[in-house]
């Protein structure tokens, strides 16, 4: 089992990795995907992601981003952001996602991205959800927008796959694809999956490899400028 940290941004921006992400394995099958959502609080007087970027663009640096800890998914995913929009903001690392929330909420950080389980402090008026990470809506949330349809690059989701050592014969790596396709498409799987606000997905051998070289790709390219380096 394998996520987009272990083979993505790990391996990117790590100093020292013993192995290659790419030469190394023989990807399956991504079988779930998860997306952010991006965040501010009511006294924030922030009420959109464009109003967010220009703000930010006005006074670069002053305006703060937390996350749940440095080289982390939501990390990394709000740095792309960041990047996208072309905006420099404070990162504040916290150790997990209810600190880092309950900051946000406090005041202490102006923007931080989160999972859908935070929906429920949407609900409760605490959080304002300014966009959602997802190629498309949420259906768990309808009314918030994609970062795209707001003029941002698309932004890093969080996944889990399946891969094996390079080398592998053709056949057994076909089998194992063919049963975990199937896996993907029981009832129960895809419930548990939508439930936890995630996306069961269903990309499997060389597009999944094409989809893995691609982040890896971009994430160097990306770190040229942001130059994180991970222990």
């Amino acid at each position: 089992m394998i996520t987009n940290a272990g083979v993505v941004s790990g391996p990117a921006l790590a100093a020292n990795v013993p192995y290659d992400p790419i030469k190394d394995l023989s990807y399956l099958t991504m079988i779930f995907e998860s997306h952010y959502l991006i965040n501010t609080q009511p006294a924030s007087g922030i009420k959109s992601l464009p109003q967010l970027v220009q703000l930010a663009k006005a006074s670069p640096g002053k305006y703060k981003f937390g996350s749940t800890g440095m080289g982390t998914g939501f990390h990394l995913a709000t740095e792309q952001f960041v990047y996208s929009a072309g905006v420099q903001m404070l990162h504040i690392p916290y150790r997990g996602e209810s600190p880092l929330l309950t900051d946000l909420i406090g005041g202490q950080v102006e923007m931080a991205f989160s999972s859908l389980g935070s929906r429920g402090m949407i609900e409760q008026g605490k959080l304002v959800p300014l966009a959602f990470t997802g190629e498309k809506r949420s259906a768990l949330l309808p009314n918030v927008p994609t970062v795209k349809e707001l003029g941002i690059a698309h932004v890093s989701s969080g996944w889990l796959g399946f891969a094996v050592p390079a080398g592998v014969p053709p056949a057994i790596r076909d089998k194992l694809i063919a049963a975990l396709t199937a896996a993907v498409k029981d009832p129960e799987v895809v419930a548990n999956f939508t439930n936890g606000g995630g996306e069961p997905r269903n990309l499997s051998g060389d597009a999944f490899a094409e989809r893995v070289k691609k982040e890896f790709d971009d994430m160097r390219e990306m770190n040229k400028q942001l130059k994180i380096t991970l222990e």
